[in-house]
């Protein structure tokens, strides 16, 4: 079952902004916080590997695609974790 590109864009914009910038700085500063930012990666690589269900032909791709769009919102949250910091 392959799920329609505008889903997928959609929610893959609302991981990147939602997560990246609003809950991974608050949950990475916080001990509690980083298991549950691990998680929640895993399942996004998960969900993104679904997503690409019938467009990519290799699974090692796939694997390789869904990874990068899985980790992407954790850049963008150590990022704004960083500037956020005091004496930075």
């Amino acid at each position: 079952m392959a799920v329609p590109l505008w889903l997928a864009g959609g929610l893959t914009i609302v991981a990147f902004v939602g997560l990246g910038v609003f809950l991974y700085p608050l949950w990475l500063r916080r001990a509690p916080g980083r298991v549950l930012v691990a998680v929640v990666t895993v399942v996004l690589a998960m969900l993104f590997y679904w997503f690409d269900g019938g467009r990519t032909g290799e699974p090692a791709l796939r694997m390789a695609l869904a990874s990068l769009w899985a980790v992407a919102p954790l850049i963008v949250g150590l990022i704004v974790t960083r500037l956020g910091s005091p004496g930075t």
